[in-house]
């Protein structure tokens, strides 16, 4: 499990503050999802639904076919996207 994954997530930008914490009514911190975080959540659910093609450029490390894995993940890909009627 990565402790520091909140911070990491904070600096990279992917989690923005809301609200700074009150220290007056003992409020917390309210936290939420930056514009680039939603925008990949957007994305993904775009792909799941058949709505956008899942992204098979050949320079992706992905596509270079070095393990059987690799091969068997890249067919099931191709399968999906030929699929009109995910």
């Amino acid at each position: 499990m990565d402790k520091n994954r909140w911070e990491r997530l904070r600096k990279e930008g992917w989690i923005e503050v809301w609200r700074q914490r009150n220290r007056t009514t003992i409020k917390y911190t309210i936290y939420k999802l930056s514009l680039r975080a939603k925008q990949l959540i957007m994305r993904i659910y775009r792909i799941m639904l058949g709505e956008e093609d899942i992204p098979t450029s050949q320079k992706s490390i992905f596509f270079q076919n070095k393990t059987y894995t690799d091969k068997v993940f890249n067919k099931a890909i191709d399968d999906m996207i030929k699929d009109t009627e995910r």
